[in-house]
């Protein structure tokens, strides 16, 4: 009876484990693109750009008022209404669908159907009469060039409104509330989703000072090579599994929640790729083969904090993270902070912490912020 994965799996998923001093090679490589990405002179050929966020200070707790965020990073986008008042925040959250039609198209196609649901939100729970500032989650590429403006530089995640690009999204946003009417919203800042998240922990905790999105972006082609290569399924696979991105991260988070007595996930996933030919030595070798891309994926995402870590010098320094990945996946924060411990320097006392509905949160916050600052000017 089978009780440890195929030896040829172990041999060919070795490429995948990450020695310690492959981590130094990527931490000094990282740090070294950074200072490319901060340098003026520098930053045009730069691998990571290093974006100005244009936040210039976190919250302390005492902002006050009531604040919208608007989280737009995937075909599904919210909308939250928080009352923020004596260093405690009441939330009211609604999740609506972008449909395909309206983010492949033109700008105002897009922003006219946000603009619609954010009217049929505030309607909803009665906010007509209430001036509203409202943070804007962007999860994009985006130059910022203010607080609360920025030009797209693409698209991703399947969105293609081609006249956007080059255009400023809170521009195009206040003119479709414009256009609709009815609402007293005031866009006050924007964005991305890490920031977002950044702030949100901030709130809570004042030592945190970087913010993580360790979301559904794992690579999972290299089960096609184990195939090909025999090793899986007795070389017979299925026009689903060869089918790129089809073996979806979730499958990854499902499969490492089962235990190895009954395999009851990854059958279900097996069965939903369309895979027949699956033996018990198979649920194993998948079983190892999962743990090995989210132990690999949670050592980059830990080795990439712990040098922006060291490079800031805080202590204590508390960094918040988001995202599936890190929300979902057995271990995989467990999994960090052991790559953390080895790689953050001794001198400096750190922590992970959650976020919860970081982004949009935050981005409320970072209105609130934006708010604060216009009224006092």
């Amino acid at each position: 009876m089978a009780n440890k994965p195929n030896p040829k799996v172990v041999e060919i998923c070795k490429q995948f484990i990450l020695s310690d001093e492959d981590m130094k090679k990527i931490s000094n490589n990282f740090l070294a693109d950074i200072k490319k990405g901060l340098a003026k002179e520098t930053h045009p050929e730069a691998v990571v750009k290093c974006f100005i966020t244009y936040v210039t200070e976190l919250p302390d707790g005492k902002e006050t008022g009531d604040f919208l965020a608007l989280d737009l990073g995937g075909t599904n986008f919210r909308i939250l209404s928080i009352h923020l008042e004596n260093g405690k925040s009441e939330m009211i959250n609604e999740v609506y669908e972008l449909p395909k039609d309206k983010i492949v198209k033109t700008s105002v196609i897009l922003f006219d159907h946000i603009a619609e649901c954010l009217h049929n939100f505030i309607v909803e729970h009665s906010l007509q009469d209430k001036l509203l500032p409202l943070g804007f989650t962007f999860s994009f590429p985006l130059v910022q060039v203010a607080l609360d403006s920025g030009l797209i530089l693409k698209w991703t995640k399947g969105f293609d409104a081609k006249d956007a690009v080059g255009q400023d999204p809170v521009t195009m946003l206040r003119e479709a509330i414009k256009r609709k009417g009815g609402m007293k919203v005031d866009v006050r800042a924007i964005v991305n989703d890490t920031t977002g998240t950044l702030i949100a922990c901030a709130w809570k905790d004042t030592n945190c000072r970087l913010g993580l999105i360790v979301g559904t972006g794992t690579n999972m082609c290299y089960v096609e090579k184990l195939v090909e290569e025999k090793v899986l399924f007795g070389g017979k696979s299925s026009d689903k599994l060869k089918t790129a991105h089809a073996f979806e991260c979730k499958y990854v988070t499902e499969i490492l929640t089962d235990t190895q007595n009954t395999f009851v996930h990854v059958k279900k996933v097996l069965e939903e790729m369309h895979v027949k030919n699956a033996k018990k030595q198979d649920w194993y070798d998948l079983y190892y083969i999962c743990d090995i891309v989210n132990r690999r994926g949670a050592s980059l995402a830990a080795i990439g904090v712990a040098t922006l870590i060291n490079k800031m010098g805080f202590s204590p320094v508390t960094a918040g993270i988001d995202g599936t990945l890190y929300r979902l996946i057995p271990g995989f924060h467990d999994q960090m902070m052991e790559v953390m411990k080895r790689f953050v320097d001794k001198n400096i006392e750190f922590k992970l912490m959650l976020s919860e509905d970081g982004s949009g949160r935050g981005a409320a916050l970072a209105a609130a912020s934006g708010y604060e600052s216009k009224s006092t000017s």
